[in-house]
């Protein structure tokens, strides 16, 4: 779970409940489609938290589900 920490772009702007809530949501992804829909949604959400506190996020998680697809998450 510490390896998701530090690779999640915008873990420091979620609370200790969203990100456990986030990393059950990845955990239980049963496709491709539904992962990337989900990341994208999040990391803008991440986003826009950001800039409304001046902040500015690295790129977000674009290769996340592509990394869990060659892992052989999903069918």
């Amino acid at each position: 779970m510490m390896e998701q920490a530090n690779d999640t772009s915008g873990w420091n702007l979620m609370s200790a409940e969203e990100q456990k809530a986030h990393l059950e949501k990845v955990s239980s992804m049963k496709t491709y489609v539904e992962c990337k829909e989900y990341m994208e949604r999040h990391d803008k959400e991440l986003v826009d938290r950001a800039k409304a506190k001046g902040m500015e996020l690295r790129s977000p998680n674009e290769g996340a589900c592509d990394r869990m697809k060659m892992m052989g998450r999903f069918k």
